[in-house]
């Protein structure tokens, strides 16, 4: 019995290495290929959940990458995709600002098969105010007017609104531009 039944069992010990080595192999493989192309990670929908600063944060840098392709053309293409390498995030939270700044008014998508974003305006037209007003309401869906609010909240908001109001009344996304450019040497001929 010995002999035929260890026969099976030396089998069975093969099937089990390969399994492992194959396992390694591949897990190595997934491993290196992340790695390497970390665009490819895909994120689950639901398991992104960013805060309010990185909204903000993300829709001022998203306006300005796209403004940035008028005042200084470096053959970067606004795309859903190159905009999110060069932010270096995944490509779902960029789609999602971009289609509220949309829906904003801001941009606008171009007919082409990979669509490119534009300014809806000029950059001295668009309002910083109504950048961070896009990136505050992006996932609102209406729930803001149905919240039961105490009226000291109340008032605190609109003290918040009126304090950003003044310090983002006059600046525009020209100015966001010109200041990512670093300081102008007025005396220079170029």
């Amino acid at each position: 019995y010995t002999a035929i039944y260890s026969g099976f069992a030396i089998l069975l010990l093969f099937m089990i290495w390969l399994y492992l080595g194959w396992l390694i192999l591949l897990i190595g493989a997934s491993i290196a290929f992340y790695h390497q192309h970390p665009e490819k990670v895909q994120w689950d929908d639901e398991s992104i959940a960013i805060s309010a600063v990185m909204r903000e944060n993300l829709a001022f840098q998203l306006m300005l990458e796209i403004g940035l392709q008028y005042s200084l053309p470096d053959g970067f293409v606004p795309t859903r995709k190159n905009l999110a390498a060069r932010l270096k995030i995944p490509q779902v939270m960029t789609v999602g600002m971009l289609n509220n700044l949309e829906s904003f008014g801001l941009i606008a998508r171009s007919a082409e098969i990979e669509s490119r974003y534009l300014l809806l305006q000029d950059s001295e037209k668009i309002k910083l105010i109504d950048i961070l007003r896009a990136a505050r309401n992006a996932d609102d869906k209406g729930l803001q007017n149905q919240l039961q609010k105490a009226a000291v909240v109340s008032q605190l908001q609109l003290d918040i609104e009126r304090s950003l109001q003044q310090l983002l009344a006059e600046k525009t996304l020209k100015d966001l531009i010109l200041q990512s450019r670093g300081p102008v040497n007025e005396n220079s001929n170029v």
